[in-house]
């Protein structure tokens, strides 16, 4: 489950729970009728369990749909 956070400085944030030894890749689009996603970040395996906060700047022209998944 993703969690949106308050905007920090002009970035959109939001954090998810992360499992111990595993990696994960944040991703978003612009619509969500593409299968077109572009990684955001890769997030490597963490020792244990942790929240995890992904950031980036907001962008006033345009929607952006997120998703994080773990191959």
């Amino acid at each position: 489950m993703l969690t949106v956070l308050p905007r920090t400085n002009g970035n959109f944030q939001f954090y998810f729970n992360a499992e111990s030894n595993r990696n994960y890749t944040a991703e978003y689009c612009s619509d969500l009728i593409t299968t077109n996603w572009i990684v955001l970040t890769n997030i490597l395996a963490l020792p244990g369990p942790t929240n995890v906060i992904v950031s980036e700047a907001l962008l006033t022209d345009s929607n952006r749909f997120y998703r994080v998944r773990t191959p």
